[in-house]
């Protein structure tokens, strides 16, 4: 979707994540370390019960737009 708009991981400037489970924080974690690289936006980690279509976790990214 960044790149769909232009941006880029670089670019973020807030990320949001909806986790079903708190036990899994480590693992996305790991995953989102090797993903976002060297970008350090903001971030925040939201426990929920349940998720739609049984999803485990669901990101929210807010990033500046490509010029």
């Amino acid at each position: 979707a960044l790149h769909g708009a232009g941006s880029s991981i670089a670019q973020l400037l807030q990320v949001r994540v909806y986790i079903t489970d708190i036990a899994l924080w480590p693992q996305f974690n790991e995953m989102y370390a090797q993903w976002a690289g060297d970008a350090k936006p903001a971030r925040a980690v939201v426990p929920v019960p349940v998720l739609h279509y049984g999803c485990l976790l669901e990101v929210e990214a807010t990033a500046l737009a490509g010029t």
